[in-house]
C-alpha cells in the first residue's frame, strides 16, 4: 500500500494512525487505572469492615 503512495501521503497516514493509537492507549489506561483504584478501595473497605461469619441455615 505504501509502495504506490507519495511520501507526504505516507506521513499523513502515519500521523493519523499514531493519533488513533494514542487516543486508544489513553482510553485503555483510564479504564485500567479506574478499575485498579476501585479494587484498591474495595480491599480497604473490606479490611476496615470485616463481614462477620454466619452459620449456615441448614435444617436436618
Amino acid at each position: 500500500m505504501a509502495n504506490g503512495s507519495s511520501w507526504p501521503n505516507i506521513v499523513w497516514h502515519g500521523c493519523v494512525a499514531a493519533l488513533i493509537a494514542a487516543m486508544l492507549t489513553r482510553w485503555w489506561g483510564r479504564v485500567m487505572f479506574t478499575g485498579l483504584n476501585e479494587a484498591i478501595e474495595q480491599r480497604r473497605h473490606a479490611s476496615r469492615n470485616p463481614v462477620p461469619e454466619t452459620k449456615s441455615a441448614v435444617k436436618v
